[in-house]
């Protein structure tokens, strides 16, 4: 399962989130080619887990799409710096917050499961 977003030029989220499961794994896409129309062609892309179990592996850079496969080991929140940088020492940081849930430490609550 892929999860995607996409860089605009203009008025993104600093802070992109999404839902994991304990012992899961997802592939994120960060697709820059919008941005990259306004502040140059993105040369590299780190991911670093500010905090949090998850690992991230297979990072790689194609066209202006940042792709990561991310490893949640534990339940609880991560959070992900994604720093893009141009040729021309451009920067754009954007953080992937993602809380990774444990079904086996789910409680009922109202006929839902939190």
């Amino acid at each position: 399962m892929a999860t995607d977003f996409v860089i605009t030029a203009k008025n993104n989220p600093q802070i992109l989130r999404d839902v994991g499961m304990k012992d899961g794994a997802t592939v994120y896409s960060l697709d820059f080619t919008p941005w990259q129309d306004d502040n140059g062609t993105i040369t590299a892309v780190t991911w670093t887990v500010i905090a949090g179990s998850a690992t991230v592996s297979s990072a790689a850079l194609t066209s202006g799409v940042a792709t990561a496969l991310v490893t949640f080991g534990s339940e609880g929140g991560t959070l992900i710096q994604i720093k893009a940088t141009t040729a021309s020492s451009g920067i754009y940081i954007a953080y992937l917050d993602v809380l990774a849930k444990d079904p086996n430490s789910a409680t009922e609550d109202s006929g839902l499961y939190t």
